[in-house]
């Protein structure tokens, strides 16, 4: 996410010192300057006033710009995209998917042409579309799709393209906001998409009233017939020299032409375009400098994969931590002469789209709920410093005016902290049971590991308590294993209360008892080894291996043999993928196969990791996932058993809704448990489960900016990752060398806790642990050195940029001569 202003300057929110405005800001203003006033005049002097030469030089331009093969101008936004549409002979009976957090007119076209919306929600970071629920929303009448790019952030293509291609739609990106915006190091406009650009008053750049469609030439040469009444030749060509004054009405076109008068101005405004971005990028730096670490706001997002346009600068209000709603936030803002926009009111609220499709506002959560928290503020390159100022100095008194009681008393740090792993509490954070209890009474300001709420979660509660389908049953927990099965890739899944209950409950499908030995990572968490003792069976601790901190498939092998010689080999093996990081299950079948030895995988960390192309959780034989509060994904509480086989599922099901046998009265002949997973539960983990890949995405880029963070620093080292795997970077964990840092990293921990930021020695050995302390195990000693040197750090999917710096920060601080 960017961009980040210095590190001094986020340091430090704004005071709001400044009084108000005297004069109204407005929210807009275009920025036209001499030269568009000359070359228009010079287009009135000439005979083309209306489409013509310079209409041409001002399509050649543009796609220049944005290295597009061709650009086709039109008199509108609306008129680019229609005639999109048009050409590509959508129609009745066709679909196209969009998204509900757009202006109307991204929908109105697709009604104009006689064809059906299909709206997706969006990702809850940048308001995009979801390219998970856009695979979900196709089907064989899907003809286009046609994403958004909200504020001017780029979607995320890549998923779009491939499902595009596998399915033979077309893609026509609504890139009203996003000139000039790239994607992965290309121009929005210059992929293998059609692109409709608007250059209304409001946008990057004007040419007052205008659009263009940006795409291959030979297809703009066929959809061009539409913008001037359907003609075979347009008025360029019938009144050039070289044309002819007779032409053929081959379709009933529209009258959609950008005139020479309007392109006059979009030729000077491209010329400036890129000083206009330098502005709006310094405007942007402002307000995120001024806003990041006011928790009554969310600041709008910039993925490292992408440039933003920055056509808007939308806040979140976070309306817990105030006494008013959005509306009342605008109107305060407006009394003190700042004007705001909203951006906008999602399209199946719209009375048309609403009754014609009997839409509820919760159909889309996540759009909803922004909805009604969202505040477009003033962005232009025309405001001066201090009307920047103005605007941050409006915001912040009217938070302040309007802020919670709870919310205005500071947090304190606390300087007795002790380490993490011995008094913080598993899940902590915003929004999960236990918030504020920590070390000392400490309330952290910063969280390892807390849960992310998108907004769309309180809908989907809302949803399924009002269906009564509360109880450990129902529509939304078969959902819930249905929709896990098939991201994992495999063929059964059973919703439980917990990953210890997951566990548990499979050991004991694969007949794990009394007096059996299952072998166990040794550097893990407890609840990996406390279910064999659940069943009365032995653990037997096996050390991890330095290429990826897991299980060592080595020592796992040397084992077994050793166990087949004296012929007690043990009933299974369970494997944790540490840290969100799969184990090298490959080689870890190859020692067990032999043996005809069952893998538990332990996949608490690591749903959305991959492992050679394969999804974690798919690749033992039975699988445990976990949703606790702390986790990739959260149902508040919960577990999944994953399984190809579905004689163990079925077995799992059974005994986790109290082994109940089947028929009216109950009749129990096993032993059971109350370990199902609640329906309401299910429905949150839906929700979770819909932002799984920006989660992932969000943990890896925050381990990445700690390894930027610290690249200058020797005796720092992190967790591996080899070439094949993709971790989930859950917590990241770096290796301190005190020999080199002259700091350890227990120190470094206590010192951060000192400042109300959470972090975690690495996992102790269990082996070193009481309650196993005379349990087998085969050890090298490297656990025991991770746990020694091992510190993760903060690393929650919802870490903003300013809290990343904030720990950078107080790390570098702690090292003896590092600034």
């Amino acid at each position: 996410m960017r961009p980040f202003p210095p590190r001094e300057e986020m340091k430090t929110a704004m005071k709001a010192t400044r009084p108000p405005r005297d004069t109204f800001l407005p929210f807009f203003e275009p920025q036209i300057g001499e030269e568009e006033i000359r070359e228009v005049v010079d287009t009135l002097r000439s005979n083309w006033i209306t489409t013509g030469p310079k209409t041409r030089r001002f399509e050649a331009a543009f796609a220049h710009y944005v290295e597009a093969p061709g650009a086709l101008s039109a008199n509108s936004w609306t008129a680019a995209a229609h005639t999109a549409l048009l050409a590509l002979g959508v129609g009745p009976g066709d679909e196209v998917i969009t998204t509900p957090m757009t202006f109307c007119a991204t929908a109105n076209i697709i009604e104009h042409v006689g064809a059906t919306p299909v709206f997706v929600d969006v990702e809850p970071d940048t308001l995009n579309i979801d390219p998970e629920g856009v695979a979900r929303a196709v089907s064989a009448q899907t003809k286009v799709i046609l994403p958004v790019h909200y504020a001017g952030h780029p979607v995320d293509l890549d998923p779009i393209e491939a499902l595009a291609r596998e399915h033979g739609i077309t893609i026509v990106e609504d890139a009203a906001h996003a000139l000039p915006a790239r994607y992965k190091g290309r121009m929005i406009g210059a992929g293998p998409n059609l692109a409709a650009f608007s250059f209304y008053a409001t946008k990057n750049l004007t040419t007052a009233e205008g659009g263009m469609l940006t795409g291959d030439p030979a297809f703009l040469d066929r959809a061009r017939i539409f913008t001037l009444h359907g003609m075979s030749n347009n008025a360029w060509n019938r009144y050039d020299r070289k044309g002819t004054a007779h032409y053929e009405v081959v379709t009933p076109g529209y009258k959609y032409n950008l005139t020479d008068m309007q392109s006059a101005l979009g030729l000077h405004q491209l010329e400036r375009l890129a000083a206009f971005q330098r502005r709006r990028r310094e405007i942007v730096a402002r307000y995120t400098g001024a806003f990041a670490e006011i928790p009554e706001l969310e600041i709008p997002v910039e993925r490292a994969d992408v440039e933003h346009a920055w056509h808007l600068y939308v806040i979140r209000l976070n309306l817990e931590g105030l006494t008013v709603d959005r509306d009342t936030f605008s109107e305060a803002l407006k009394a003190r002469n700042i004007g705001t926009s909203l951006h906008f009111i999602p399209i199946h609220l719209h009375p048309y789209y609403r009754d014609k499709y009997g839409f509820q506002p919760v159909d889309f959560p996540v759009a909803y709920g922004n909805y009604l928290r969202i505040v477009s503020l003033p962005l232009h390159p025309g405001l001066s410093d201090d009307d920047v100022e103005d605007v941050i100095s409006a915001v912040l008194a009217t938070v302040e005016r309007y802020r919670g009681k709870a919310r205005s008393v500071p947090v304190e740090a606390k300087t007795d902290a002790a380490p993490a792993e011995e008094k913080s509490a598993e899940g902590r954070g915003p929004g999960s049971a236990g918030a504020g209890a920590s070390m000392s009474g400490q309330c952290f300001r910063i969280y390892l590991s807390p849960p992310h709420i998108t907004g769309r979660e309180p809908a989907a509660l809302a949803e399924v308590v009002r269906s009564h389908w509360i109880a450990p049953v129902g529509p939304k927990l078969a959902e819930f294993e249905s929709r896990v099965a098939k991201r994992v890739g495999v063929a059964r899944a059973c919703g439980v209360v917990s990953g210890t209950a997951a566990l548990h409950l499979s050991l004991r499908a694969l007949g794990v008892g009394r007096g059996d030995r299952v072998l166990c990572p040794t550097f893990s968490f407890v609840a990996a080894a406390n279910p064999i003792l659940y069943l009365g069976a032995e653990p037997v601790f096996i050390d991890s291996e330095r290429k990826t901190w897991n299980m060592d498939p080595d020592l796992v092998a040397e084992h077994l043999e050793d166990s087949a010689k004296s012929g007690s080999l043990p009933k299974a093996v369970v494997v944790a993928d540490i840290y969100g990081q799969c184990a090298d299950f490959d080689r870890l079948r190859a020692a067990c196969e032999p043996f005809g030895i069952p893998i538990l995988e332990d996949a608490a960390e690591a749903l959305g990791a991959t492992y050679k192309g394969r999804n974690a959780g798919g690749l033992g034989d039975l699988a445990a996932l976990s949703f606790n509060g702390n986790k990739i994904i959260t149902t508040s509480g919960g577990g999944m058993v994953m399984s190809e086989r579905p004689e163990w599922i079925k077995k799992v099901y059974f005994w986790a809704s109290q082994a109940k046998e089947p028929g009216l009265q109950y009749v129990h002949a096993e032993l059971g448990y109350n370990y199902r997973l609640s329906n309401v539960l299910a429905a949150l983990g839906l929700t979770q489960l819909e932002s799984l890949d920006t989660f992932v995405r969000l943990k890896r880029r925050i381990f990445e900016r700690y390894v930027e963070g610290f690249a200058d620093i020797p005796g720092i080292s992190w967790m591996p990752e080899p070439e094949g795997w993709m971790s989930t970077r859950w917590l990241t964990c770096m290796v301190v060398d005190a020999s080199v840092t002259g700091v350890s990293a227990i120190a470094l921990c206590e010192h951060l806790h000192s400042l109300g930021i959470e972090s975690r020695p690495l996992w102790k050995p269990l082996h070193e642990q009481p309650l196993y302390r005379d349990a087998g195990h085969r050890t090298t000693g490297f656990a025991r050195s991770l746990a020694e040197c091992g510190l993760a750090l903060p690393s929650g999917s919802n870490l903003s940029g300013p809290d990343q710096e904030a720990v950078i920060d107080a790390v570098r601080k702690r090292l003896p001569g590092v600034r």
